[in-house]
């Protein structure tokens, strides 16, 4: 039988063929060698490297991240704050919108209205570029309102008035143009237009309509400021206010403001003057359609007494001497001093009706 052939042979039986022998450094295996300090970094013994560097760098991290944080937080809290100013100030147009839209359906002689107003000459409402210049600066100030002379303290009316009675008297003087256009430009631009009236007061009816004033013996009665009145209790005298709120209103105005609706002390209790007895006529025969506001004076000096300059504290305590206004009260402050000092301190009492002169 023949013998078979191995797969393997014995030619190169015990012969070296692997690749050589060669070692390599282990250094955790330093520590075995003789003489060596190493030691594992498990080990107790074994040298610590200095990683003061590292700690500062790691607390420079860290501190880096929390001013992030702040920054953040704080960049939260003011936009926060902001976003609610701006609301705030959004807002206000609104309000005076519905104040618009109510007055047709609701007793807007009742309601309470906040008016924060800049007072303008009359002659602005000429529904171009004075009155584009009194929006800007109605804007730019935060006001919610302008305030304008339809009937001034000397009896001229200071609108293009259609009236048959203020063409008679000629009472028109310095007007404002296009009064129904402007007020129409205003309420566009969300700025609620108020008109004030100096009602018994007036040089100008009084002289052409003798009948209609208050009289002295057989003269006009003049007070010692050269100023002549008109009788509250004439119906001419009231018909002739009344028809100036009536034209106006139908222009869009509906807040009304009332001046000189007291005759003088001397006079005594001869008249039904004052504020009262005239606005419950007026409301009667408007249907509670239009607000009327009256008049209450104020200064605000704002000069410190011991330096003479203008302080935030002086301001304050000028304020802080008002009376307290009712709800068909609005303040008209007289004052030199710069307006948007004067409306910052007005916020900070929370004084929201006023006009500024």
């Amino acid at each position: 039988m023949k013998k078979k052939k191995r797969f393997y042979d014995n030619k190169d039986r015990n012969s070296q063929w692997t690749e050589p022998t060669a070692g390599r450094k282990i250094d955790f295996a330093d520590k075995y060698l003789p003489g060596s300090s190493a030691s594992d970094k498990y080990d107790n013994l074994r040298r610590r490297e200095d990683n003061r560097k590292k700690a500062k760098a790691k607390k420079r991290s860290e501190a880096k991240k929390a001013g992030c944080f702040l920054l953040c937080i704080l960049m939260v809290c003011v936009g926060y704050t902001l976003m609610d100013v701006h609301m705030d100030r959004s807002a206000r147009p609104a309000e005076r919108l519905s104040l618009q839209a109510t007055a047709q359906t609701a007793d807007l002689s009742n309601m309470k209205i906040n008016i924060s107003s800049r007072h303008v000459d009359s002659v602005s409402f000429d529904s171009a570029v004075m009155l584009s210049s009194v929006i800007d600066d109605a804007v730019e100030n935060g006001y919610t309102s302008v305030t304008f002379d339809a009937k001034r303290e000397d009896g001229t009316v200071g609108y293009a008035s259609a009236l048959a009675s203020v063409d008679t008297f000629g009472a028109i003087s310095s007007p404002g143009s296009h009064p129904k256009a402007s007020v129409e430009e205003l309420l566009a631009n969300d700025i609620l237009p108020v008109a004030r009236i100096y009602c018994y007061k007036d040089n100008i009816a009084a002289t052409q309509a003798p009948e209609a004033a208050i009289m002295n013996g057989g003269d006009l009665y003049t007070d010692d400021d050269g100023f002549k009145y008109l009788n509250p209790d004439s119906e001419i005298t009231y018909n002739y206010i009344k028809d100036i709120i009536k034209e106006l209103n139908s222009y869009g105005i509906t807040v009304f403001v009332l001046s000189g609706c007291d005759l003088p002390d001397e006079l005594g209790d001869q008249y039904s003057d004052g504020f009262d007895a005239l606005a419950a006529k007026l409301n009667n025969d408007f249907s509670g359609g239009v607000k009327f506001l009256e008049q209450v004076d104020v200064k605000i000096n704002g000069k410190d007494k011991e330096t003479g300059k203008t302080t935030n504290s002086a301001i304050k305590a000028d304020i802080e001497k008002f009376d307290k206004i009712k709800d068909n009260q609005i303040y008209v402050i007289s004052t030199k001093i710069d307006e948007k000092k004067v409306t910052a301190q007005l916020e900070k009492k929370d004084i929201t009706s006023y006009i500024i002169e």
